[in-house]
């Protein structure tokens, strides 16, 4: 099966994602990949008549492509093919001593950026903290302009010309020869001028200057805005779209996995300041996320209104060595999380994106929890488009949990009741229905499931968290039940009380398939015996349990 890529427009259009082309045999999978070519952002006659659609129709439909396919058959049945195409490029760069690949990878990662720098109705200057920057590390945005124009006028023969965050932060101008980036010399560009002739010869021949001086007609300072802010390649993927430039492979022993489309939905949060922005608003410490660079992370924990009490529950993945985390919060919450994110943003240099429509949440079932046999991903020769899929941070018997690309199709798939009725046996509460608005977050065992750092600075909500922590005692907290029902199925939030005094003990928070979870008052259910609780209106008997990852001092607390 050929990896070239045909030169259609069909194919054009495609994104640049890996390609799993799997030839399946009597007992093996055997997979291959290959890179497409991303679709330019706008039409190909959309800059006319500063750069013509004949341009467009050579540059991207013949040199781009090009580019893709020649590396396609260089990196057919090698290591190189299981790779991300960033990947490709910095190994083949190879400490300064490229490979044959590197032309090749570079240039599809060269020309992407170039097409993102530029949009049509665009130029003029950039606005608000670019501009700020700018002027702080150039003197001015004419001379910027300068700058930037010398660094193309002067590249002898192709290259390219290059707008940069350096390692101290500070905003640069640098031009490179043929393929080369300022990526691997450590850099991170924002903004890129193509200066290869075949960039500008079919407009205004050989008069580079021009073509130099009516780029700044042409020039996307939204984009480069955003990418100032998230200045990694991570952060083109992000413009570009989250699986454009990047595919990963997961591995992972799973008796199936559970799709939460509906119930929980992601949110990206991206930038420079994305770790102190998230320190100041949950409630466990963000150094979770970065205190193993090198590997995917992943953090549970609560955000809270300034009263201490419960708004949302959130689970944070940050994947290698990104800039950026992706959140995974109710889908019943999600659209007032990002308003809210947003208010908190101003002024910090982090960007928030619905991301629900490019990636999903999935759950992997421990092998414990069902009856399917034992999926291994990695065995099987499976490649997926996956984000990040760990191990569940609150609690390991919830199995594991992440965030995949939209095109992702397990070999395992089980319904979300599954899940649902694992979770629950396991006395742990997801969302708004399950956890209400206001409620005390101790009381739903945030701290027992990693969800809480009470060592870290000051956030939203700390003073009373902390106060109930240290001079209070929990009187209630949440618990999973066997829900004794035989047609009738209690409703969630009913009133739990004991059948033989008439009083009230606790409330119903979720039931499914006999079992549930209730939010009791520790006192009145572990201490009596031989009591009987019963729903209040339903009349259904439920029989409270403490599940095995309680440390013992609540129970003797109560």
């Amino acid at each position: 099966m050929s990896a070239a890529i045909t030169q259609s427009r069909a194919i054009v259009s495609q994104p640049l994602v890996s390609k799993a082309r799997q030839c399946r045999r009597q007992m093996s999978v055997r997979v291959s990949a290959a890179f497409t070519l991303p679709p330019l952002p706008f039409e190909m006659d959309a800059l006319e008549p500063t750069m013509s659609k004949q341009t467009f129709e050579f540059h991207y439909g013949k040199h781009h492509a090009a580019y893709v396919n020649n590396l396609n058959g260089q990196i057919a049945g090698t290591d190189l093919e299981k790779m991300t195409i960033e990947e490709v490029m910095m190994k083949t760069w190879n400490n300064g001593n490229p490979t044959p690949e590197f032309n090749n990878a570079a240039q599809v990662v060269n020309h992407t950026f170039f097409w993102e720098s530029m949009g049509p109705n665009k130029g003029g200057a950039p606005a608000g903290d670019l501009a700020a920057a700018i002027d702080r590390d150039f003197g001015s945005f004419d001379a910027f302009k300068d700058a930037f124009k010398a660094a193309g006028a002067t590249q002898f023969g192709s290259g390219w010309a290059w707008l940069s965050v350096g390692s101290d932060g500070k905003l640069e101008v640098s031009k490179t020869p043929n393929a080369e980036n300022p990526w691997v010399h450590g850099k991170t560009p924002i903004l890129t001028m193509d200066v290869w002739e075949h960039a500008y010869y079919l407009d205004v021949q050989n008069r580079r200057p021009d073509y130099i001086g009516s780029f700044f007609d042409l020039i996307n300072w939204d984009k480069v805005a955003e990418l100032e802010m998230s200045p990694t390649i991570a952060g083109l993927m992000r413009i570009v779209g989250w699986n454009a430039l990047s595919k990963r492979y997961y591995s992972s022993k799973c008796a199936s996995m559970v799709c939460l489309d509906n119930i929980r939905e992601a949110v990206s949060v991206s930038g420079r300041d994305v770790a102190e922005f998230l320190q100041n608003l949950v409630t466990n410490d963000t150094a979770v996320l970065s205190n193993q660079r090198g590997k995917d992370q992943s953090m549970y924990c609560h955000m809270l209104s300034s009263k201490g009490r419960f708004v949302y529950d959130l689970l944070v993945y940050r994947p290698k060595d990104a800039d950026h985390v992706i959140i995974d919060v109710s889908s019943k919450e999600k659209e007032r999380l990002v308003k809210t994110m947003k208010m908190y943003s101003l002024r910090k240099g982090v960007h928030i994106d619905d991301v629900s429509s490019e990636m999903g949440v999935w759950a992997g079932l421990p092998s414990s929890s069902s009856s399917s046999s034992l999926v291994d991903v990695e065995d099987s020769g499976h490649e997926t488009p996956c984000i990040l899929f760990e191990e569940d941070p609150r609690l390991k018997a919830l199995g594991r949990r992440g965030v995949f690309t939209r095109d992702f199709q397990p070999l395992e798939r089980a319904p979300v009741s599954e899940y649902t009725v694992h979770r629950i046996k396991q006395g742990i509460a997801e969302g708004p229905d399950e956890i209400p608005e206001g409620s005390v977050p101790l009381e739903y065992n945030i701290d027992a499931l990693n969800g809480i750092s009470f060592e870290k600075g000051c956030y939203i909500g700390q003073e009373l968290m902390a106060r109930t922590h240290y001079t209070g005692q929990i009187r209630k907290r949440l618990v999973p039940c066997v829900v004794k029902s035989d047609d009738t199925a209690p409703d969630r939030g009913e009133d739990i009380k004991d059948e033989a005094s008439g009083k009230s003990v606790g409330t119903l928070r979720a039931c499914e398939n006999g079992v549930g979870l209730a939010h009791v008052r520790m006192a009145r259910v572990f201490s009596s015996q031989g009591q009987t609780l019963k729903t209040a209106e339903s009349g259904v008997v439920v029989e409270p349990y403490v599940p095995e990852w309680w440390p013992k001092e609540w129970t003797s607390e109560s």
